[in-house]
């Protein structure tokens, strides 16, 4: 390698050090990272300035500004507070159904909002439910994190990475629900089971204190009727229109804002008040990711990198798909698997651009690994690090030992299934 492609690499490692290190805010740490490393292009004349904005994938922020817009005016009417007790009254005063209807519920909606949302939204209400029952919520938390993570494998919105790789692949929607949603649905229904298993004791304590809930009327949760009505319709079309985006010749990042400003518009909500909501501290995070990695492909280090990982592969490609699927499970493991997928989309680009290799089945292979590789332990995704560190406000802390004992089986259980998929169905997968 050069000497550029070392400074760059450097920097690299360092920004992802901190970011996992927890030490500084990760948008800070990836927004300095992305500066050093243009600061040190533009010096060394790879890079100009106005490569920063090229670098950036501006339909990934626009789609995630829009669904958060929309979330967040969802969230102002009581949706996911009525939706909440709902499931609860469905368990029929049994913890342990109540324990599957939360952790699939979580699921379903990790497949329509991406699943960190999902994550921030459900687990006060979730908390506040434990307290009612005097129950430790520590399970129900494991478990609607544990099920965000599978379900938000299932869709292209579901989950951050898969919005990353849509951004470098021309896979549409329908390409992600086709791949990804079967062995989602099969991965979801065995750590139900491994859920009721391991958490029998916890349930048996629990059936005797659901009373109070299954009194609780879930219409007094809702302070906005017309405008959640308005907003599930609008949501509901986005979502239509998202499978029939590549007939309709529109991205998704299109439909995503038509849908925003629609529900501004119907509801005649005020802008300013739905904005301050809005995570931009996370829209910067992709952004300076997304600069970080283009310096890297900028010095020449990508390339390098697919002519490297193409070596390993050899000649046979389902081997190559399975290694790549375990080998970023076991990454994201130990780091989130947003900046992990960040850094390595440009690599499988360069391997289609060499041409020695069709890398469809490579996107499914990393689009399944980062997604089930990450609940295998609490700093593998970003709802797993959210969960974390929500319920630790709350006083209750969850430690790795606990989040081993359902996160690891979990994520051995999925990508086993995943496995199994890709094996059986190839010529669908490649």
């Amino acid at each position: 390698m050069s000497i550029d492609e070392w400074v760059i690499l450097i920097i690299f490692l360092t920004t992802y050090i901190l970011i996992f290190s927890e030490k500084i805010s990760r948008t800070t740490a990836a927004l300095t990272g992305a500066m050093v490393s243009m600061g040190y292009g533009i010096h060394r004349g790879f890079i100009v300035e106005s490569d920063a904005l090229l670098f950036i994938k501006f339909d990934v922020i626009i789609l995630l500004m829009s669904m958060m817009i929309m979330v967040n005016i969802l969230l102002d009417t009581g949706f996911f507070g009525y939706v909440a007790v709902k499931l609860t009254q469905m368990s029929n005063g049994n913890v342990g159904h109540l324990i599957i209807f939360l952790g699939l519920g979580t699921a379903f909606l990790s497949m329509i909002v991406d699943n960190v949302t999902t994550i921030i939204l459900l687990i006060p209400v979730t908390i506040e439910i434990s307290k009612k029952l005097e129950m430790n919520p520590v399970p129900f938390l494991l478990s609607e994190a544990i099920l965000s993570n599978v379900g938000g494998v299932g869709t292209m919105i579901g989950d951050p990475p898969n919005i990353i790789i849509a951004s470098y692949s021309e896979l549409t929607f329908n390409d992600f629900l086709f791949h990804l949603l079967p062995p989602v649905l099969v991965s979801g229904f065995l750590i139900v089971l491994l859920i009721r298993f391991l958490y029998k004791d916890w349930i048996c304590q629990g059936n005797n204190c659901m009373g109070t809930l299954l009194t609780l009327d879930p219409d007094r949760e809702i302070t906005d009727p017309i405008t959640m009505r308005n907003t599930l319709m609008i949501l509901t079309v986005v979502f239509s229109l998202f499978v029939f985006h590549d007939f309709l010749g529109v991205s998704p990042a299109f439909i995503a804002i038509s849908g925003a400003g629609a529900t501004l518009l119907v509801n005649y909500y005020d802008p300013e008040k739905v904005l301050k909501n809005v995570e931009w501290s996370v829209l910067i995070f992709f952004a300076s990711l997304f600069i970080l990695v283009g310096a890297m492909d900028a010095v020449g280090f990508m390339e390098d990198l697919a002519n490297w990982t193409l070596d390993i592969a050899g000649e046979n490609e389902l081997i190559a798909v399975v290694i790549i699927l375990w080998m970023t499970a076991v990454i994201t493991a130990f780091m989130d698997n947003i900046p992990f997928t960040a850094a390595i989309a440009p690599v499988i680009v360069y391997i289609g651009d060499i041409g020695e290799m069709n890398i469809e089945p490579l996107w499914w292979a990393v689009a399944l690994g980062v997604g089930f590789g990450g609940n295998a332990t609490p700093i593998g995704s970003s709802a797993g690090l959210i969960t974390v560190g929500i319920s630790s406000k709350f006083g209750y802390d969850i430690t790795m030992k606990e989040w081993l004992k359902i996160g690891l089986p979990s994520s051995i259980i999925s990508l086993s299934i995943a496995t199994v998929f890709i094996v059986l169905f190839w010529d669908f997968y490649s």
